[in-house]
Formats: structure tokens, sequence, C-alpha cells
């Protein structure tokens, strides 16, 4: 979802009288969260992977040795190698209480990206509502894939890999309308022209399934994989392609950051790659401007009565 889509979304929000997860039940969530990424990195080092902190988890660390206070989720990166290897056992290690949501395991999962979701629990987003995909509770892991050498392959690569997601996120949208998103569109005249338009590119490419087209954009994000590269690009990233390529010393070695009384693994430039994504990171943002996930449906009782038999 680009910025500006974000901005009206949020706006309708308030207006639609949306609530978004309380105190409670963010304690709640944030507990539940916790034994998700423990269970993950455990994984992950088990088998030598290679995984850091992105996005509000990293800035979370950098700024409040935790969870920004207001968010709700967590979000971490693997390069492409380590991201496949992780796919590859995801099953023997985690797939009794977890499902696993890529373009390849979950077609309409229009991510690109992968979602680890527990199993038990709902965590239903109101611009996915319609997806008939599994809802539960989620982990972000993002793949980071290597770029181009030349400024020029960047570029049409970069220009690619956009126009393949947005035809992806507009078939789904398209195919799969949100009902809860039904009720924002009325409360903004600019968000219901927007998307409205997504719906109609979607409607041009609909000939193609949902999946068909994420397997495609998936593919050609990670077009380079075998070619080892100096730079290296996150292609699903809220800053889009070109937000999101880094040199390779920004990434390795990698450091360990405070995260609620853990050592996490992040950027080992990671004061770089924060200050480039949201310039003043140290600067807690204003209540308007804060990010927020708007949910239209949520429960973690089976993930808490689990959490409570340990």
């Amino acid at each position: 979802m680009s910025s500006r889509t974000k901005s009206l979304y949020h706006k309708a929000a308030l207006q639609a009288g949306l609530q978004a997860v309380g105190p409670e039940e963010m304690r709640e969530l944030k507990g539940v969260l916790l034994g998700m990424m423990d269970e993950f990195l455990a994984v992950c080092q088990r088998h030598r992977l290679t995984v850091m902190m992105r996005s509000g988890t990293l800035l979370g660390a950098a700024r409040h040795k935790g969870f920004i206070p207001w968010d709700d989720d967590l979000d971490f990166m693997m390069p492409r190698k380590d991201y496949d290897r992780f796919l590859e056992v995801f099953d023997r290690e985690m797939g009794q209480a977890y499902v696993v949501q890529t373009p390849r395991t979950e077609p309409n999962a229009c991510f690109g990206f992968m979602k680890i979701r527990k199993k038990g629990t709902a965590f239903v987003e109101v611009e996915t509502a319609g997806l008939p995909i599994h809802k539960g509770l989620f982990l972000d892991v993002f793949p980071l894939e290597n770029a181009p050498a030349s400024r020029t392959g960047r570029f049409f690569h970069g220009l690619a890999c956009i126009l393949l997601k947005q035809i992806t996120t507009a078939t789904a949208l398209y195919r799969y309308p949100s009902a809860p998103m039904k009720v924002l569109r009325k409360h903004s005249g600019k968000l219901n022209r927007l998307l409205a338009m997504r719906e109609g590119l979607g409607f041009l490419f609909s000939f193609f399934s949902v999946g068909w087209w994420n397997r495609a954009t998936e593919n050609l994000c990670a077009r380079y994989r075998h070619r080892p590269s100096q730079f290296l690009v996150a292609p699903y990233g809220g800053k889009g392609y070109f937000g999101e390529v880094y040199p390779r010393e920004v990434f390795f070695p990698t450091v360990l950051l405070p995260f609620e009384g853990r050592q996490l693994p992040a950027p080992g430039q990671w004061e770089q790659w924060l200050l480039t994504k949201y310039g003043n990171f140290m600067q807690v943002p204003a209540d308007g401007s804060r990010e927020i996930h708007w949910v239209a449906e949520w429960s973690l009782a089976s993930a808490v009565q689990q959490q409570e038999r340990k």
C-alpha cells in the first residue's frame, strides 16, 4: 500500500469509527508475538540462517529497546538463500503450530514476502479481509534479493518489479474485495476513487489468477538470486523497490541490538538503514502520523492458553 493510500485509509478509518487494538489487548498480542518470534529465531539459529530485524521492529529496538508502543507486528528480513532454506525446513520445524504464506505455498496471499501465521488465532486486517487465505496472527519476513550491479539494470528491474507487484495487488482487490474496506470507502471519496482505479487495473489483468501474477512477481524479483551483487534490495518493502536498495556492506556483518530483554540481529550499519528509511528516526512521531494497523477481527484465545500452560 502506497503512502498516499495509507494516509487516505487512516483518515477514513477514523471517520468510520474503527478502533485500533486497545492497551490490554495489545499486551496480550505482543506476548504471543514474542513467543512466535522466539520460535522462529531458534529455528534460524539451529540451521545457521542469517536473519535481521527491519522496519518498525528495528526502529523499536533502536528507539525503545523493544516494541514501538503502538506497534502490533514484527518484521524481519533474510538473504534469499537463507529465506529459501528456511522454507525447506519449515514443515518439520514449525509446521505443527504455524502456517507459512508465500506465493508458492498460498498463491492468493498477495503480499509477496513470507508471513508466518499461528494456527488457532485470527488477525484479520481490513484491507486484506476478502482474501481466501489463512488469517492468523503473523510475523513478516522479507527476502533480501540480489539487485543488478549497474544503475541502469536496477532501474529497469525495479520498474518491472513495481509494475508486476501493482498488477498482483490490483487483481486481488478486484477478485477478492474486502467487506470492511467497502465501509471505509463510503467515508472517503478520494480513497474510493483511488481504489476504483486499482480495481479497474485488476479487471484488465484478471485474465490470469492472483496466484499466477503473484508467482510471476516473485520470480522476477528473485531473478538475480544466483548472481552475486554488491547491492541488495527488499522489493516488497514499504519504501518500494528504489527506496529499499542498499550496498551489501550496510547489512553485513550483522550486530545485536536489545529488544524486549533479548539480543536480536540487526544490519551492521543499522543507523544508516534507519536514517535512509525514516530520517530522524529517534524522534517520536505525533499521534496523527503514527502507522496503525486497523483490524476487522482478531482472536488469540488458543495462543494465550498455550502460553499459560507453558
